[in-house]
C-alpha cells in the first residue's frame, strides 16, 4: 500500500515538472512541420497561398516599366503583339530620321520631329524665283504653315539668311513615323530579325489595303522598313534610317531669332508662337530682350 501511494506521489510531481518546463520553454513541446512555400500566421497555422495582383504599369513579358524610353538599341523582348508596340511608339515625344519612300519622293529627306514641329532638311538645295536659295523647311503641323530657310551649311556666316519665305506645306510634309504606322492593318507575327543594328519584330501586315511587310523596333516599336506590294508587281520600300527617339531639342526645330517673312512688311517675330500670334500669353514673364523684339 504504501509503494503505492509512493509511486502516486512521484507520478504526480514527474507531471507538475513537466507542466512548468512547457511554460518556461513553450519550445520545448512538439514541433508543427509547415511547407517551406506556404506562409504560416503567429499560432503556427499554416495560410492560403493567394496570387499577387499583377502591377498595370508594369509589362507581363519584359517585367519593365510600360514608359521607360531608355536606349534599348538591340534590347531583346518576347514582344510579339503588333498593338503593343504600336502603343509603345505611341509614347514616343520627339523623332530624328531619314525617310526615302518613292511613294512619296525618290530623295531621301532628313526629319525633326517635335510634336506640332517639324525641320525638314532637303536632299539638295532648291532656288526661289528671287534667286534665293534654301535647303531647309519649318514647318507647323497645327496651322499647315510652312517656310523655306537657308541653312549655315550653305549661307555663309554672318550673313546667315533670317528672312524666310512662305511656301506650299503639301509639297514638304511627310507623314511621320505613327502616322505610317497608323495605315498598317491586319497584322500577323512572322519572325524576329535583325536590320542593320536593329533588332526587329517583322509582321505582315495590310498598307492602304496593299499587301505588306512592316519591320518594328523590337523594344520602342516604331517602324524601320515597310516593304509594300503595288499592284504592278514592284516593291515600294519605305526605309526609316538613322532613327533617334526623344531626341529632338526646341532649338533644332525653332525659327531663326528675330526672323522676318518675305512680303510681310518689315515686322519681326521671335519664335513660332510669336509669329501664329499664341505668344505672349496673358501673366507671362518676358526677358528684357523679348520685351526688346516685341517694342515694349
Amino acid at each position: 500500500m504504501k509503494n503505492t501511494i509512493i509511486i502516486g506521489l512521484i507520478a504526480i510531481i514527474l507531471l507538475f515538472a513537466i507542466g512548468c518546463a512547457q511554460q518556461k520553454y513553450p519550445d520545448a513541446g512538439p514541433k508543427v512541420e509547415v511547407s517551406e512555400n506556404i506562409p504560416v500566421d503567429e499560432t503556427g497555422a499554416q495560410q492560403e497561398e493567394t496570387q499577387e495582383t499583377p502591377d498595370p504599369n508594369i509589362n507581363p513579358i519584359t517585367k519593365e516599366p510600360y514608359y521607360d524610353i531608355e536606349e534599348k538599341r538591340g534590347y531583346k523582348t518576347n514582344i510579339t503583339d503588333f498593338k503593343e508596340l504600336v502603343r509603345r511608339a505611341s509614347t514616343i515625344q520627339s523623332y530624328k530620321y531619314n525617310i526615302t519612300d518613292p511613294g512619296v519622293t525618290d530623295k531621301e529627306y532628313q526629319f525633326y520631329v517635335l510634336g506640332r514641329f517639324i525641320k525638314v532638311g532637303l536632299p539638295e538645295q532648291k532656288k526661289h524665283k528671287t534667286g534665293q536659295v534654301y535647303d531647309e523647311i519649318f514647318m507647323d503641323r497645327v496651322t499647315k504653315t510652312a517656310f523655306s530657310h537657308c541653312s549655315y551649311r550653305i549661307c555663309p556666316k554672318p550673313n546667315l539668311d533670317k528672312e524666310l519665305e512662305k511656301v506650299d506645306y503639301a509639297d514638304y510634309y511627310i507623314n511621320d513615323p505613327m502616322e505610317y504606322l497608323y495605315k498598317a492593318t491586319n497584322d500577323k507575327y512572322v519572325e524576329e530579325q535583325m536590320l542593320g543594328d536593329q533588332t526587329t519584330k517583322v509582321f505582315n501586315v495590310k498598307f492602304e489595303g496593299k499587301p505588306a511587310k512592316i519591320w518594328l523596333q523590337e523594344y520602342y516599336g516604331f517602324p524601320i522598313k515597310i516593304e509594300v506590294d503595288n499592284l504592278d508587281g514592284t516593291k515600294r520600300n519605305i526605309i526609316f534610317e538613322n532613327m533617334m527617339v526623344d531626341a529632338t531639342r526646341r532649338g533644332e526645330i525653332d525659327l531663326p531669332f528675330n526672323f522676318t517673312v518675305s512680303g510681310e512688311g518689315d515686322k519681326h517675330w521671335i519664335f513660332w508662337e510669336h509669329y501664329l500670334g499664341e505668344w505672349p500669353k496673358k501673366g507671362q514673364t518676358l526677358t528684357p530682350e523679348m520685351k526688346a523684339m516685341l517694342g515694349l
